[in-house]
């Protein structure tokens, strides 16, 4: 639970927004409420992350963007540029959990640069963008130990992810 002072607090005018947050199982918000609602229009939401799978940006195991991946990585510049030129661009590099850690949060923060390098060549400035190796630490496919490798590897696709958000300008 968070309390919130509006841009138009004062002594006088005490305006204040209760924010509650909701977490799920793996540490992502589930939920979220305001009061009063028009909060949410003051602070705004926060923005969902557009989401590219690394098979299609990568080959297994490397952190060297495919020449197919050219479209992805043009729709999510775009995407990108509609915000305009202020707020933070966080690149979240994601693997799956074949490997160990290091070389995971390794692998995570080459792929993560890969894109915040596409973005940096296409006119993003480089200081609005901070990219982050986050290895295997948030998993969305569950796959059983047992299957074989081919299956397994299979399995874990949607775990390989770069994830990329935008947020608003500090108000």
């Amino acid at each position: 639970n968070y309390i919130l002072q509006r841009p138009e607090y004062t002594r006088e005018n005490q305006a204040v927004c209760h924010l509650k947050l909701i977490y799920s199982d793996d540490d992502r918000i589930a939920a979220m409420y305001w009061l009063p609602e028009d909060c949410a229009t003051v602070y705004g939401e926060p923005a969902a992350p557009y989401r590219l799978a690394a098979d299609a940006l990568f080959a297994f195991d490397t952190a060297t963007l495919r020449p197919e991946a050219d479209r992805a990585l043009a729709d999510l510049l775009a995407k990108v540029r509609a915000h305009g030129d202020t707020g933070e661009v966080r690149v979240d590099g994601f693997t799956d959990r074949l490997g160990s850690a290091a070389y995971n949060r390794e692998l995570s923060q080459a792929r993560a640069d890969a894109v915040k390098n596409y973005l940096v060549r296409g006119g993003i400035a480089a200081s609005r963008i901070r990219a982050a190796g986050l290895g295997s630490s948030q998993p969305l496919a569950h796959c059983a130990d047992s299957l074989p490798r081919g299956e397994l590897i299979a399995c874990l696709q949607p775990d390989r992810r770069v994830e990329v958000t935008v947020s608003s300008a500090a108000r």
